[in-house]
């Protein structure tokens, strides 16, 4: 959940400053997943400042809510005016051949399109 919200915040930012989890102010679980199941993480971004970045995560296991979380993110860099830290097309290519953006769905995976990489 923290590596989403990451990514989120990390976007909002245009690659510039870091984010760095700094706080987990909440963090509510209902149950626990069980071996096989598919989780589906949603991140919403609350607020983006120029020192920092809340962001609210929830897990979900089919209609029902699995785990709420809101995390404070320390953003680290040298400004908004500075060039990103990481190329986005490089870093998009990269998650893509690590197949970070694959959701499984029941029976098969659904990779995405390879036209889309490239033309990033």
């Amino acid at each position: 959940m923290a590596q989403t919200g990451g990514l989120l915040a990390f976007d909002a930012t245009g690659f510039r400053l870091a984010p760095i989890m700094a706080r987990i102010p909440q963090a509510d679980f209902y149950f626990e997943p069980q071996p096989g199941e598919n989780l589906l993480y949603r991140a919403y971004l609350d607020r983006l400042g120029p020192e920092g970045a809340v962001v609210t995560i929830t897990s979900q296991q089919a209609d029902q809510l699995q785990a709420k979380t809101q995390i404070l993110f320390a953003l680290v860099g040298n400004g908004q005016q500075s060039q990103p830290n990481v190329d986005p097309g490089i870093f998009y290519r990269m998650m893509t051949e690590l197949a970070a953006f694959e959701v499984p769905t029941p029976g098969r995976p659904v990779p995405l399109s390879q036209a889309g990489a490239a033309s990033y």
